[in-house]
């Protein structure tokens, strides 16, 4: 079986969000976000350093399951992720959120 490498697997996942349906592209965003558990996070856990994730799976959860995704499938899906020891979550306002995500994206 030949593996995609992270940035093809995020390009995939963009393309599929127009076309796919919500479960496809769910599995698509687990299999980058599975990628860079394995490489990036774990040694670093492993190594006992502190690791700041600023997305984590509770940004999968919230994006999969406002597409549709049912909660225990989604929790099934992302079970392999360390559970972290702590979550902060920052509360914006919209235009400002909105402001962050389009300013971030090229056009």
């Amino acid at each position: 079986m030949e593996f995609l490498a992270a940035g093809e697997i995020r390009d995939a996942a963009r393309e599929a969000a127009a076309v796919a349906d919500a479960d496809d592209v769910s599995l698509l965003h687990a299999a980058d976000f599975a990628d860079r558990c394995e490489r990036q996070i774990m040694p670093l856990l492993q190594g006992d350093y502190l690791v700041l994730a600023d997305r984590y799976v509770y940004t999968a959860f919230a994006r999969d399951a406002a597409r549709g995704c049912p909660a225990r499938w989604l929790r099934n899906l992302y079970r392999f992720a360390p559970v972290p020891d702590i979550t902060f979550y920052f509360r914006a306002p919209l235009d400002v959120a909105v402001h962050r995500i389009l300013s971030g994206r090229p056009n």
